[in-house]
């Protein structure tokens, strides 16, 4: 058997104090963030340097995604290295905050959301 590492989350991290009220943060498999959100090309040196922090057990940020809830879209993330590095590590879950926008880009309070909103906001956390 070889060795997994885990995803060590950089308690410090800005992500995880921002807008408490709009937010969730849930795990996911590497494989599901990296379907979730748009391709665009990986930079080698990045991904380098993530594998290594992986590997070698230090911290690092959360990934997030900003969830238009009224659309049940994608709006912005961050993350897409980290969780390709993870997936190449073989990690088996990253954390992820999971942030409820509005189609103007506003944050929506998470006791605010109506059914539909709710709904499109849990495609993205379960």
């Amino acid at each position: 058997m070889s060795f997994r590492p885990k995803y060590i989350v950089d308690s410090s991290s800005e992500v995880l104090s921002f807008r408490p009220y709009s937010r969730v943060l849930t795990e996911m498999s590497p494989s599901r963030f990296l379907s979730i959100v748009p391709p665009n090309a990986e930079h080698e040196p990045s991904l380098l340097k993530v594998r290594e922090r992986l590997s070698g057990g230090r911290p690092l940020d959360p990934l997030f995604v900003d969830v238009d809830v009224d659309r049940g879209v994608i709006m912005n993330h961050e993350g897409r290295h980290r969780a390709k590095a993870a997936h190449d590590l073989g990690v088996e879950k990253i954390p992820v905050v999971v942030f409820a926008r509005a189609a103007n880009s506003q944050f929506v309070p998470l006791k605010k959301l109506n059914e539909k909103q709710r709904q499109n906001l849990d495609r993205f956390v379960s």
